[in-house]
């Protein structure tokens, strides 16, 4: 499980750099039909860093797995990929359309984002919960 925590962060990664270029292609090159169907930059800048930030989650799960020599739950590892693909949506979505936002949102809109940050938060405990549980049973020196 550990190797997919891995690979999600590698594609996150990759999709943050992606966002950086149309960010730039954006706002510096201009480029007309990116600036007509990206609405909001801010969101688009959020989005970027949010995927990044996701990425680092998923690195140092991984890293901190391998380093306690455990294999993470299944479910734990399902919950924290769901929502750290989907939690960046929160901000790529709005940059798209500007009509979805906090005051706006649609019922979907809102279950999305609303199970994304509760998979996360969850996955991320479980996760952690079962690091310490493992580091606990190192020897101290």
């Amino acid at each position: 499980m550990s190797g997919l925590l891995l690979k999600f962060g590698c594609y996150q990664l990759i999709f943050g750099l992606f966002l950086a270029w149309i960010m730039v292609l954006t706002a510096h090159v201009k480029l007309s039909f990116l600036q007509k169907i990206i609405k909001s930059y801010r969101d688009l800048v959020k989005a970027h860093l949010d995927y990044f930030l996701m990425s680092l989650f998923l690195f140092s799960f991984f890293c901190l797995s391998r380093t306690l020599e455990f294999e993470p739950n299944f479910g734990a590892t399902v919950l924290i990929l769901y929502g750290t693909s989907v939690n960046p949506l929160g901000f790529l979505i709005p940059a798209l359309n500007p009509k979805v936002d906090s005051y706006s949102m649609t019922s979907f809109y809102k279950l999305l984002i609303g199970s994304a940050f509760l998979a996360t938060t969850s996955g991320i405990c479980w996760f952690i919960f079962q690091a310490l549980s493992r580091a606990s049973s190192f020897s101290s020196v």
